[in-house]
């Protein structure tokens, strides 16, 4: 990687040189400098095993699960029943139980084209809240989120509940910094 610090010097990182600067500069959010050109590994095709439930904030999942469809008539039923719901917010609970048993099933999918199962499509304009919390914290977090949900009936979450899990790494400002880390985020679509 070629940095260009505020001082207008360039400096060369990688793995062997310069490597305390490579750590930092992998999550670095431009706060060392700009980018000015980096080289990176890639790796063959290869498969990978996308398993998908419903679960409870109760039981929580021990990986996540993509939950996007892609059925034109589901999209524009559930936009449609999204934009009533900012005017009709009660119906949000509705919604989001009838959703969560309509679209989600249990599957287990072996996909060689890995870009579909690290992306998906998410169509609607959103707010979304996203933490990385110790993984052994799950649980405990989302329960808290519940009852955080359940006491302030004026804020309102979308489905899903999304939970990823993540290995620790060695990268000094990742938020999995020598850490196995639980990501959470819930979602407030928004039609303004």
């Amino acid at each position: 990687m070629s940095l260009l610090t505020a001082s207008g010097e360039i400096l060369e990182c990688s793995e062997s040189v310069n490597p305390e600067l490579h750590q930092a500069a992998c999550v670095h959010l431009g706060c060392l400098g700009i980018i000015l050109s980096i080289t990176f590994q890639c790796v063959p095709q290869f498969y990978l095993q996308e398993t998908t439930f419903p679960s409870t904030l109760t039981e929580p999942p021990c990986s996540s699960a993509n939950w996007f469809w892609d059925y034109a008539v589901g999209y524009y039923l559930l936009e449609f029943l999204l934009w009533i719901s900012t005017f009709l917010p009660f119906l949000v609970g509705w919604l989001n139980r009838f959703f969560f048993w309509l679209l989600f099933t249990s599957k287990v999918e072996n996909v060689n084209l890995s870009y579909k199962i690290f992306n998906y499509e998410c169509r609607f304009k959103q707010h979304v809240q996203d933490w990385a919390i110790p993984i052994e914290k799950t649980k405990e977090a989302l329960l808290e989120l519940k009852r955080v949900l359940e006491s302030n009936p004026k804020v309102v979450a979308h489905y899903p509940v999304e939970v990823r899990f993540t290995r620790g790494d060695s990268i000094l400002l990742s938020p999995c910094f020598q850490r196995d880390s639980c990501y959470m985020n819930i979602i407030m679509y928004r039609y303004a």
